[in-house]
């Protein structure tokens, strides 16, 4: 080998390291190609949670079941270098029998200022963006019924004493838990809540200018820690 090595000319070594260098930039410009495809299907990380701040209870119309409006915390974060514009999005009720609406889901995004935001919007490279929105979620009659006067419609409460109000007369969280499992663990009772029928789940996607669509859930188990889009996204697809 050193002995081939000693016959190369410095025409062939420089044609050589020509070639790995060549060689070396097709890689990397490959690798690069193949990121930018990748950053710009799921650049935007979604991340949500459920406010415990402050609640009301109201009626849509006479006829509808009474509701909650539980405020979400919405932080879009744009992972990639460049501007990233959102154009539109939608929210729908998870069910098993397939999603839908209601009244009580036509509120508009707000932002860090409690102003509705304008679409389209854009999020600066490697910036993020808070919105907010409230969702109206269903009390079952049950619930609503066992709760008594100490609950008044169009009154807001903190958070967590009416939710202490609920789960006092067996319905916490407002009535979407159902009760599960007891246990005793030494001299306590440990009892365990599961979603009930009424528990809710919804579906929150922004479409960007790409046509491509970033997805999120909310429920009033979600938390704002955890990420739901963008680098490990879910992209929906093409709109």
């Amino acid at each position: 080998m050193i002995k081939w090595f000693k016959t190369l000319t410095r025409t062939d070594v420089i044609a050589t390291l020509a070639l790995v260098v060549s060689i070396a930039s097709a890689y990397f410009s490959y690798q690069q190609y193949q990121d930018g495809i990748a950053s710009r299907k799921t650049p935007i990380i979604v991340r949500v949670g459920a406010e415990h701040d402050k609640i009301s209870f109201f009626k849509p119309h006479a006829d509808f079941p009474v509701l909650f409006k539980q405020r979400y915390k919405i932080i879009l974060t744009n992972n990639s270098f460049n501007p990233e514009s959102v154009i539109d999005w939608r929210i729908w009720e998870r069910r098993e029998e397939g999603g839908g609406q209601y009244i009580g889901m036509k509120s508009k995004l707000l932002d860090s200022t409690g102003m509705p935001m304008t679409l389209p919007f854009l999020i600066a490279a490697k910036e993020s963006k808070v919105l907010f929105l409230d969702v109206g979620q269903k009390v079952t009659p049950e619930a609503w019924a066992a709760v008594g006067p100490a609950v008044s419609l169009g009154k807001e409460l903190d958070w967590f004493d009416a939710d202490r109000i609920f789960a006092d007369a067996g319905y916490p969280q407002f009535g979407q838990l159902a009760p599960g499992e007891s246990s005793r663990y030494q001299d306590l009772q440990v009892n365990r809540w599961t979603k009930g029928p009424a528990y809710q789940e919804f579906q929150l996607n922004f479409t960007k200018a790409d046509g491509y669509e970033v997805a999120a859930q909310l429920s009033l188990n979600v938390s704002d820690v955890y990420p739901q889009g963008g680098g490990g996204a879910v992209v929906v697809g093409k709109s």
